[in-house]
């Protein structure tokens, strides 16, 4: 195995000097940082960051927990983080409990702590269970964290997402400027912020009527009974359902009902959906976790608690009445 001093003794150089052009080093020239980076590809040496990592008390690792990365959305976060990380030559360790209990939950955080993580990521929300005085344990131990796509403000955490009240206002709006006055909304907990702006948009048209929605089955009841023209949806995917359950009760996209999702993932612009949607900055949202993570180890003071403006997307899913 060629070790560091191989290096040196290639270069005529000592290995103090060579560490140092190897961690790109301002103390060291332009022309012999770029003659120890060629020497170490000719000669295949590979740095024991492992043993770097013991002796800084470092392991140049970010913990990163994620419900899933099977939808395009938590995917272009994750595509987000690690190329920022990577540029600071940080790298990930990926953890997706297969159950989700407090408990479950807890043991790998335990278990990502051992591995001595210089920082962790939760995306999603199911995280929130470690409770307050698991995110107390990692400030007392100087170990920064940051949640992302998720509002935090129960725990006082540091938190980054998409400002979903101002995003479902958007999405509201659109409808109620096109004509709209009886609008069915999808119910979902996680992300109430959403549905407040809905609501928020709706009620200021005195002539303009909510109705709750929890089922994509529910939906063709309901714009029978309540003659409603119009669906706002929790996000694409459930737009989606939606969608194929009006279809196969009849109904048509958009001569007689429009819909409005929420995220624009990958799908959304596909000519079968053709979904007028609220975008988030997926990528964007990645990379800002990841700066929150390194602006910390760097000692720096980040805001605790950011949000990244929604952009409506127009497409064909939606008629002006």
């Amino acid at each position: 195995m060629v070790t560091l001093k191989d290096v040196a003794r290639e270069l005529g150089l000592s290995t103090g000097t060579v560490s140092m052009a190897l961690n790109n080093s301002p103390r060291i020239s332009a022309e012999t940082t770029k003659q120890v980076h060629a020497a170490v590809r000719a000669l295949g040496y590979t740095p024991n960051n492992f043993g770097r990592g013991l002796r800084s008390g470092k392991s140049r690792l970010v913990g990163y927990f994620s419900n899933h990365l099977d939808a395009s959305f938590l995917t272009e976060i994750f595509l987000g983080a690690g190329e920022k990380l990577a540029e600071r030559e940080y790298g990930i360790l990926s953890c997706w409990p297969a159950k989700r209990s407090a408990g479950n939950i807890s043991h790998n955080l335990d278990m990502m702590l051992s591995k001595n993580v210089d920082g962790i990521i939760f995306v999603g929300g199911d995280w929130l269970s470690l409770g307050g005085e698991a995110f107390q344990m990692l400030e007392d131990r100087n170990i920064p964290f940051v949640f992302c796509s998720r509002h935090c403000q129960e725990y006082n955490v540091p938190f980054i997402v998409t400002d979903d009240l101002l995003g479902g206002e958007m999405a509201a709006n659109c409808l109620l400027e096109h004509g709209h006055r009886v609008i069915l909304c999808e119910y979902n907990d996680s992300i109430e912020r959403r549905l407040r702006g809905n609501l928020n948009a709706i009620n200021r048209y005195s002539d303009a009527k909510s109705v709750m929605f929890y089922q994509a089955e529910e939906v063709p009841e309901l714009i029978k009974k309540h003659h409603a023209t119009a669906v706002l949806t929790f996000s694409d995917r459930h737009a989606f359902d939606v969608m194929h359950v009006l279809r196969q009760a009849g109904y048509r996209i958009p001569e007689d009902i429009s819909i409005i999702g929420y995220d624009d993932i990958e799908y959304a612009a596909r000519p079968e959906f053709d979904l007028t949607t609220i975008r988030q900055q997926r990528k964007k949202l990645g990379e800002l976790v990841a700066e929150y993570i390194l602006d910390r180890l760097d000692g720096k003071e980040p805001e605790k608690a950011q949000l990244l403006p929604p952009e409506l997307i127009m497409r064909g899913s939606v008629k002006v009445m």
